[in-house]
């Protein structure tokens, strides 16, 4: 499994036969020589898969008049919808990213934002694993957004309710946050490729 909490989700059916595994990041591609004058507060990574016209109302356009309230410069990206160069081009301008996404699994795109040494806003909604075409037949939680995560990367929010004080906090903590040392202590091709050989030990000997 990519992470934690859909390893969680499995292992009562497969007691015992579950791990999870992340796959790499090329730390060496994204990496801070990416970034340019960073002259843009914050780059809106969109990528709400499920009720997004709902979510735009409730959640994308309120936490925009929050933004444009306090004078904060933003960009936005939409999954699904844009080039690598057009990523690679708004992050170099970026000083921050806010990510908004359900749950994910792994979550290559905050992890390669966080290789380049930019802190993260994340939406964790929390709640139940979303993905129509099980959900709701069947129901998991808790689910995360950023499922590989600590203090160094930035901050979470629950919804709009907690978002500015939550962005107060953030924008106070910005210059302590060390996103790229997360990521070079946990999600470098170098450990995951390792991290995948012990996996394969210690399934060899089981099977012996």
């Amino acid at each position: 499994m990519p992470g934690p909490w859909i390893r969680d989700m499995f292992e009562p059916f497969y007691p015992g036969m579950v791990l999870s595994w992340p796959t790499g990041i090329d730390t060496t591609v994204w990496s801070p020589e990416l970034k340019q004058e960073r002259d843009t507060d914050f780059l809106i990574y969109d990528k709400i898969r499920w009720e997004h016209d709902q979510y735009q109302h409730d959640l994308i356009d309120p936490l925009c008049d929050i933004l444009n309230k306090r004078s904060h410069s933003y960009q936005f990206i939409k999954y699904g919808s844009y080039s690598h160069d057009e990523l690679i081009e708004k992050l170099s301008h970026a000083k921050s990213v806010i990510f908004l996404c359900e749950h994910e699994t792994q979550g290559f795109a905050y992890q390669q934002i966080m290789a380049t040494g930019t802190p993260v806003l994340a939406w964790d909604r929390g709640g139940y694993w979303q993905d129509l075409y099980y959900y709701p037949k069947i129901k998991y939680k808790p689910v995360s957004s950023v499922p590989y995560w600590d203090e160094r990367c930035g901050m979470k929010f629950k919804g709009i309710e907690d978002f500015e004080t939550i962005l107060d906090a953030f924008f106070s903590k910005t210059d302590s946050f060390k996103p790229r040392e997360y990521v070079l202590n946990n999600l470098t091709l170098e450990k995951c490729a390792e991290h995948y050989y012990h996996i394969w030990q210690q399934v060899s000997s089981e099977i012996e």
